[in-house]
Formats: C-alpha cells, structure tokens, sequence
C-alpha cells in the first residue's frame, strides 16, 4: 500500500483475499479498491489473474474504480510493460514509480479515457529534467525487442536461482517473484544473509524473511550468473 494510505481513517485494510468479505465492506461511501499485482511486503506475492478478475466483477457490480499499485513492479520489472498485462485484467486507475540510480524519480498515475474525462485538462508542471529522463526511461522500454529481453533475463534469473533453491535446501525454504523481481527466503530473518552477500559486492534487499533481488533492466546473463554464485559461495561458507 503507498505510504500514508495505512492511517487514513477513511481506507480500510482488509486482510483477506475473499470476495465475500469484500463485498461486507462496500458501502455508499466506497470509491474504489487498490490492490498491488505484486505485494513485497514480505517476499513476492503474485495475486492469481482470477483474483483480480474477481476484483474487476465486483468493481463493475457496485460501480467502483478499481485500482492497481504497481510501484513495485510496474515499468517493465515483471517483463511486460505493466504486470497486470500478464493476467489480462485492466484496471481504471494505476500508480506506478521507478527510482533510477542517478536520476530524479519517475512516477506515473494512468486512467481510463472515461475517467480522464473530468480530469484537468493540463498536467501539473514538473521538473525539466525529470521530463527529459522520464522520457529516455520510456523511449528504452518502448525500443523493439527490449522488453522481450527483460523477459528472458527474468526467466534465467528464475531459473538459476530454482537450481540455487534446490542445490541448498537448508539454506532457503522458499522462493517467489516475478520477472527480475525475485526473492529467496531464509530459515529465519533475512538482514544476516543480505549483509554476508553485501560483504561480496552483492546488494540486495531484507524483506522479513526474504532475500529480494532487483537487479537493472540492463542486467546481462553474465552477471545474473555472477549474482547466483555469489549466493552459492556464501551458502557453501555457511554450512562448513
């Protein structure tokens, strides 16, 4: 959930994915309903297509926008363009982010035609230099095969870590993600294992339990490669 929506007295959080306990919530004050294709919370966890869709049904029933928060997987991390576009089910509103390394923060909010319709008709003004690497960040993901790319890293990162999964049972217990969002999770709390791999030059993200990696766009198969082995050398100093 974006930060601040958590305290906001009028957003109510629900724990569950069921669609009857949603329904118990809708009244005349409910807008809309926000769902993250992809939670990071904790670890990745990819909501089933048939979920959203159900989300989509209820949305339509009682006249509400449905809305996705894709500032974690949004902008071609899952290998589309959008991670929703997997599943096939459209929203009526998306936010997306992306923090590149050396650049101000790219942030897009994206609507339907018919909800755009009572919207301002200018954009607010923005910083000139976000404009201009907002745009050379869309002009790569828009480039002929470069998503297509990103996809097949994804899928070897994938599949080098389920080698790496099965290789050192004892040292995680599970893995998930999405594309070149993955994530390995550890016996315990994951800060010893992310530090251990930072001491080899291998950043990588906490998150409870999980190991997340989130390497560049860009990232070649040598250095997925690289990356996994990296992983495998401090499991194998591990467990001597």
């Amino acid at each position: 959930m974006p930060p601040g929506l958590e305290a906001d007295g009028d957003v109510v959080l629900l724990q569950t994915d069921d669609p009857g306990a949603l329904a118990t919530e809708i009244d005349n004050r409910t807008a809309g309903i926000l769902i993250a294709p992809v939670r990071t919370k904790s670890g990745f966890e990819i909501v089933p297509g048939g979920q959203l869709a159900r989300l989509r049904e209820t949305a339509d029933e009682y006249g509400l926008v449905l809305a996705y928060d894709e500032s974690a997987c949004g902008f071609g991390r899952s290998g589309m363009l959008w991670a929703h576009e997997w599943t096939g089910v459209t929203p009526d509103v998306m936010v997306a982010l992306h923090r590149p390394a050396n650049a101000p923060p790219l942030a897009a909010l994206v609507v339907t035609q018919r909800l755009a319709r009572g919207a301002p008709g200018h954009p607010p003004l923005v910083d000139r230099s976000t404009l201009v690497s907002g745009r050379a960040f869309m002009d790569m993901l828009a480039a002929p095969g470069f998503l297509e790319r990103v996809q097949n890293r994804g899928w070897r990162l994938e599949d080098r870590l389920t080698e790496l999964f099965y290789k050192r049972r004892g040292a995680f217990t599970a893995l998930s993600g999405i594309g070149l969002l993955q994530g390995l999770a550890c016996p315990g709390e994951a800060e010893p294992m992310r530090a251990m791999l930072a001491e080899r030059g291998l950043l990588t993200r906490a998150m409870g339990s999980f190991v997340g990696l989130f390497p560049p766009l860009t990232i070649e198969e040598g250095e997925i490669d690289a990356a996994v082995s990296i992983i495998d050398a401090v499991c194998a100093r591990e467990t001597q």
